[in-house]
């Protein structure tokens, strides 16, 4: 299993091994050499404008054949796989496909392995998602069912050919998500075969393929047989790659056109039969799921998820302090043995000990001695970016955030945790140059910006400002509510009673079933605005 680096946490009088520290999976960047360089500017001007208009060729080909395919079908013909003539007119549909990828340089598919019949297993986990050239891999399963996005049926003819393949469609927007999501893929993974593989990719966004990140558990949940479906892209000049930092859709697109020819490997793994313990458990059925994918692609895996893509993007959109070690944050995070299943009780510990201190500024020793781990590379970066180029550190700083980090969606939790840092559990007040730092930390606000929200929100003449005083007026504030969810409008009870009225919707023949819910079975966020690339599955 390769990786960068390897960091050691005290325990005692000894040291253990721990998780193996990455580089970021969201971050893509082309190395160009002379040669690249030329042959780009020759296929640009000879070559790419011609593979271009063939693809538009192909794609207007595949079209009509999808569209008549689906046409005059009622909504309980939806809930069968197509038959017939309908199926047969997915012959053209593939093999239009199939060209589209072909004039585009994916000559040959190089396959290794056997595909399991849908008996043997319905589902297939494919990672590690790179690209949209992924779809390649439904492609050379002749348009097998996927898991897309409910906006993903509009897009002009791509939304066609996408409803082809019968989609269970998800929508971010609706509270019933885990449910509907799990019965929908549990219904056609039952159906003895009747319908084509259900082709998921775990990871829910796109990554550079140098690890595998946080699979989500929806593919996992219905407790059946998966196989196991390795990507892989051996190109010496890799173009292919989408991450959420990096080239972008078009450039992807076009270097991709102006190459001699593009590589891709498909592997499919032995079929994965859950044991009774990974049916009860989804978490524990995925996380050995994706140990067995890591060890055949030979790369380590990572507890970095969508979330974190998200965090990443509000960081540098809004310049945060953390942005230049966020990644550091996050290994230092996992190092110190904060995760989705205690994150609370993680932090807790890290705000009593700020809040002992007799002295909150420490230095790069004092810090790594705080948090009993050895002044490391991670460690001097996380230092680095919380000093300001001063040779100490306030502490409670890092734990506001750490809380950040450990809440990338439902903020208001990470910023309670915050407030908690400076005062009681149970009504927690904070001081200005207290509000200070905790929004500079989350939203890069300070000065007299922050002097103003803070006499904005406290009641009266009062020194001090609760932590429902701030969260009422930041619902109101433009900056700060875009980050701040409803307490009230995302509370469990709330969530389950608009899943008890939210019945599954149907629409076009594309049956619509909520996304699977976020890590920490948190419900989506409100700063789905700053997603600036939409590379989720």
């Amino acid at each position: 299993m390769s990786s960068e680096g390897v960091e050691q946490r005290k325990h005692g009088h000894g040291t253990a091994v721990v998780t193996p520290v990455m580089c970021n999976p969201f971050v893509h960047r082309l190395h160009y050499s002379c040669l690249d360089k030329i042959k780009i500017a020759v296929f640009s001007v000879l070559v790419a404008p011609i593979r271009l208009i063939l693809i538009g060729f192909f794609l207007l080909l595949a079209w009509p054949f999808a569209y008549i395919a689906c046409a005059c079908r009622s909504a309980e013909d939806w809930k069968e796989p197509m038959t017939g003539w309908r199926r047969w007119m997915g012959v053209v549909v593939t093999w239009s496909c199939r060209a589209v990828f072909a004039v585009g340089g994916f000559f040959w598919i190089c396959t290794k392995g056997r595909l399991a019949s849908t008996k043997e297993a319905p589902i297939l986990v494919v990672a590690p998602h790179s690209t949209f050239m992924d779809a390649l891999v439904t492609v050379s399963l002749d348009m097998s069912t996927i898991v897309a996005k409910w906006g993903a049926k509009d897009v002009p003819i791509f939304g066609t050919l996408i409803k082809y393949t019968q989609p269970v469609l998800v929508d971010r927007e609706d509270p019933n998500s885990r449910m509907n999501t799990i019965k929908e893929i549990k219904r056609r993974a039952q159906a003895a075969g009747k319908w084509p593989h259900v082709i998921i990719f775990p990871e829910g966004t796109c990554t550079n393929r140098s690890c595998l990140i946080s699979y989500k558990q929806g593919a996992f949940a219905p407790g059946v047989p998966i196989q196991p479906v390795v990507v892989r892209y051996p190109n010496r000049f890799d173009s292919v790659t989408w991450t959420w930092h990096g080239p972008d859709a078009y450039k992807v697109l076009w270097l991709s056109l102006c190459q001699v020819y593009n590589k891709i490997e498909i592997e499919y793994l032995p079929v994965y039969y859950p044991s009774d313990e990974e049916k009860a458990d989804t978490k524990l059925f995925a996380r050995n799921v994706r140990a067995v994918m890591a060890k055949a692609l030979n790369v380590p895996v990572t507890e970095y998820s969508f979330d974190d893509c998200r965090l990443l993007t509000k960081a540098q959109k809004y310049e945060l302090p953390i942005q230049s070690a966020l990644f550091e944050f996050q290994n230092l995070r996992e190092l110190i043995g904060i995760n989705a299943d205690n994150v609370r009780e993680g932090l807790k510990k890290y705000i009593t000990l700020a809040r002992s201190l007799t002295n909150e500024e420490v230095s790069v020793e004092e810090f790594a001695n705080h948090l009993r781990l050895p002044v490391s590379p991670i460690i001097t970066e996380v230092f680095k970016a919380l000093s300001k180029k001063k040779s100490k550190i306030n502490f409670r700083e890092f734990v506001i955030a750490l809380a950040m980090v450990a809440y990338p969606i439902k903020q208001e939790d990470g910023i309670q945790r915050a407030f908690q840092i400076f005062s009681d559990d149970k009504d927690p007040r904070v001081t200005e140059a207290e509000l200070e730092l905790i929004l500079y930390q989350n939203f890069g606000v300070k000065g007299s910006d922050a002097a103003d929200i803070f006499t904005a929100a406290k009641q009266g003449n009062q020194s001090s400002v609760s932590f429902e005083e701030f969260l009422s007026y930041a619902h109101g504030h433009p900056l700060l509510a875009k980050f701040i969810s409803s307490s009230a409008a995302s509370s469990s009870a709330s969530r389950e009673e608009a899943a008890r009225k939210s019945p599954r919707k149907e629409e076009n023949g594309c049956v619509c079933a909520p996304v699977e819910g976020l890590p920490h079975g948190e419900s989506a966020g409100s700063d789905a605005d700053l997603i600036v690339k939409d590379k989720d599955a």
